[in-house]
């Protein structure tokens, strides 16, 4: 039952344990950990996780760095868009009323530069990051 549940997941779009029944939470979580051994699943956060793609299952598995340094942002979950003088200018109509922290992330992930990437990993931390950008991807995608 858990694998078919497993294996008919949507790709890249974050999943909570929540999905599975409170009855056979422990059962499911050791069903995606043997997924994620084999590279069907990848964990990440506190019980969150995504289905990579089978063309993908191959491939090894990149480690998350999760040391953030703003952790009152991830903690609050809403940041004061001038905090950060490199991403200020993508805020300029909006600069000291605080938003959320997915929001100011998407924003930041949706101008295509590279270069902002290791920027937003130090300040939130990989999974974080990666969170948002795979909701983001998932909303634009229906």
């Amino acid at each position: 039952m858990f694998k078919d549940k497993i294996l008919k997941l949507r790709c890249y779009k974050v999943y909570d344990y929540d999905i599975f029944p409170d009855s056979d939470k422990h059962k499911a979580q050791s069903l995606i950990s043997r997924a994620s051994k084999d590279g069907l699943i990848v964990k990440f956060g506190k019980g969150k996780f995504y289905k990579r793609s089978k063309s993908e299952a191959k491939l090894p598995i990149r480690k998350f760095n999760n040391n953030p340094s703003n952790k009152s942002a991830l903690r609050y979950d809403s940041i004061v868009p001038n905090r950060y003088r490199i991403f200020k200018h993508l805020f300029w109509s909006n600069r000291n009323v605080a938003i959320p922290l997915d929001n100011y992330i998407s924003r930041v992930l949706s101008e295509d530069l590279p270069s902002y990437i290791p920027y937003l990993s130090s300040f939130f931390g990989d999974r974080k990051v990666i969170e948002v950008y795979l909701n983001s991807r998932n909303n634009d995608n229906k």
